[in-house]
């Protein structure tokens, strides 16, 4: 009886130790997580500019009259390397006019 209980306390040892994931897996996983986090990033920046956004209109929209405009302007006059890619494109921003 003592024999067999060793050997099922045994068996369900080796089971659980076979069960976790090797080293590799956890650094796919990390870096799974570390991208997923870095577009999440991106969408904290736009939901932010957003924010900004709401709260310039609540800020001073009863006192003026308040546009988002997308300006463009010419490309860069001097770029570290014109051949790379997006040189020679114009200048492109939004900005706020206040009425």
């Amino acid at each position: 009886m003592k024999r067999i209980i060793c050997l099922l306390i045994l068996a369900n040892g080796l089971a659980v130790c076979e069960a976790q994931p090797g080293t590799t897996e956890l650094m796919d996983a990390i870096a799974r997580i570390g991208s997923n986090f870095q577009n999440l990033s991106h969408r904290f920046d736009v939901l932010e500019k957003k924010v900004d956004d709401i709260y310039w209109y609540n800020k001073v929209g009863d006192v003026a009259y308040i546009d988002k405009v997308y300006i463009t302007g010419p490309p860069l006059a001097v770029e570290k390397n014109p051949t790379g890619q997006g040189a020679g494109n114009p200048v492109k921003f939004w900005t706020y006019i206040f009425i």
